[in-house]
């Protein structure tokens, strides 16, 4: 059996944040995702996730109605983790597949191996609106459109072999070109020929 811990500002209950032992503060540090993080791994919780959607919280009195980027906080926990699973949501519906893998491996790498994604959609029109990149689409679309998007992540991922980042200081080459391939992918809302790349390498590699 595999037990998960969801991660939302403070907690499940709209008035958590004003609880006597909560500083309201904490939400917006990343604090209260750290102390919960570390809690669940000490109690041998297999994987945290992290709350997150295109749309702003509702401005309800006595709830918090705002939220930290999931991909964001979940980096945050990182370092001060060991073991606990970590999966920021990340709605695909106005992302593309690049950026979502590139960010997921990135944390991937920054955790050591401990990264996954819970995979989102959004249909409101207030998040169509905020992005501009595209109409509002049926659910049925955007949870087809998301296996694609999962589809061609994964095969991103693998187009680097595992072995294929050398740090070979002597020759000065970090990557081994040869080991990464291009994925040629296609579905019907996005074409795919990239390799799979990491931001902080894009400049310097040989």
């Amino acid at each position: 059996m595999i037990v998960g811990l969801e991660i939302d500002g403070a907690g499940a209950d709209p008035a958590a944040w004003r609880g006597a032992e909560v500083d309201p503060r904490a939400v917006l540090t990343g604090e209260l995702a750290v102390r919960a993080a570390q809690r669940a791994e000490a109690a041998g919780v297999d994987l945290v996730t992290f709350a997150d959607a295109l749309e702003a919280p509702e401005d309800v009195r006595d709830r918090v109605s705002v939220r930290l980027d999931a991909l964001g906080l979940a980096a945050r926990v990182a370092p001060v983790t060991e073991r606990i699973g970590l999966l920021p949501t990340i709605t695909v519906t106005h992302t593309e597949p690049f950026h979502v893998q590139a960010s997921v491996a990135t944390l991937d790498h920054i955790s050591g191996g401990r990264a996954g994604w819970v995979a989102d959609v959004s249909t409101s029109v207030e998040a169509a609106a905020v992005v501009g990149r595209r109409e509002v689409a049926p659910a049925a679309e955007t949870w087809r459109e998301a296996r694609y998007v999962v589809d061609a992540g994964r095969r991103l991922w693998d187009s680097w072999e595992d072995d294929a980042i050398i740090r070979d200081a002597s020759t000065g080459r970090y990557v081994d070109r040869d080991r990464l391939h291009y994925v040629d992918f296609s579905a019907p809302t996005f074409p795919s020929r990239v390799r799979r790349s990491f931001h902080v390498l894009h400049r310097g590699i040989r």
